[in-house]
């Protein structure tokens, strides 16, 4: 009985390892190497890209899934690279090309990396955006440009918009300002949001609740903005930290948000530091509520 016993669950292990076709943890890996990797291990997937102009961009994604195209996209996030599906083929490109690369680091007046920062390259005669990066885990940036002389402009919420004037194609250190502004309650009715100064709560839209068939499904076709992509129940902020889930105020794991009623869910909310006990001291969180009463604000 002990070794059967034994082999159950040694199979069980393997199942459950093995339970995605596609499961990779990149950290700061070049693009164009972590897509060199899928291609390798699943030569099934054609997959068709130029390995130099992706080797600017770097992904830190998590991938968990067995469609090729989800895990595509996973890894490559925020980066401007698009990937097509035709038929049995996939094809990944650069959006921007150029002779020439601006890099630099975005760091915050704390001295901490600003994650997920945007930089715009602007044209310095009219401020016409020429072309555009997303800064790593690190702050990092390497922009393709066919431009000399442009004009850096960086963003990324908690801090203040940035200019910094090239005067070569090494942008150093720029430096933003942390703002740490007080939130009174403002409603963007475009976006289906009302941010406090404790929470933002976001009301998912009809045609987001049909494209989705689970929470992790909502969550991405959302698009809070303080959350990179998530994959399962792998949910991170732009800055790489963990965010802890709850359906309501009971803790999610990944079968939860697989089994979900989408259709039920009524508002999403974005939690810092949250000081409700119920949220177990989880600094970051995110709380798909799928009822509505007065109990559950």
């Amino acid at each position: 009985m002990k070794i059967v016993l034994t082999l159950v669950l040694a199979v069980m292990t393997c199942f459950s390892a093995n339970a995605y076709k596609l499961n990779y943890t990149f950290s700061d890996t070049p693009v164009s190497a972590a897509i060199v990797r899928i291609s390798k291990d699943h030569p099934d997937i054609n997959i068709s890209f130029i390995y130099k102009e992706l080797g600017n961009y770097r992904t830190s994604a998590v991938v968990r899934t067995d469609n090729a195209y989800d895990a595509l996209r996973k890894t490559v996030g925020l980066n401007p690279v698009s990937v097509i599906k035709k038929g049995n083929d996939y094809y990944i490109e650069a959006l921007q090309h150029g002779k020439f690369v601006y890099t630099g680091t975005a760091i915050g007046d704390d001295n901490e990396p600003v994650a997920a920062a945007t930089v715009w390259l602007l044209a310095p005669s009219d401020s016409t955006v020429i072309t555009y990066g997303v800064a790593d885990a690190y702050g990092r940036f390497s922009i393709p440009c066919d431009r000399r002389g442009v004009i850096a402009k960086l963003s990324c919420m908690g801090y203040k918009t940035t200019y910094r004037r090239s005067v070569g194609f090494n942008l150093g250190n720029i430096v933003m300002r942390v703002t740490a502004t007080q939130l009174h309650q403002v409603t963007v009715e475009a976006e289906n949001a009302t941010l406090y100064s404790d929470k933002s709560i976001y009301m998912p839209t009809t045609a987001q609740k049909n494209a989705s068939q689970s929470g992790s499904e909502l969550l991405n076709h959302m698009a809070i903005p303080q959350l990179s992509i998530i994959s399962g129940n792998s949910i991170t902020t732009n800055g790489g930290k963990p965010v802890a889930v709850f359906i309501d105020y009971l803790p999610a794991s990944e079968s939860d948000l697989l089994a979900m009623r989408v259709s039920d869910v009524k508002r999403v909310e974005y939690l810092e530091y949250p000081s409700d006990p119920r949220l177990q001291g989880n600094p970051y969180v995110i709380r798909a509520c799928l009822k509505t009463n007065v109990n559950n604000k």
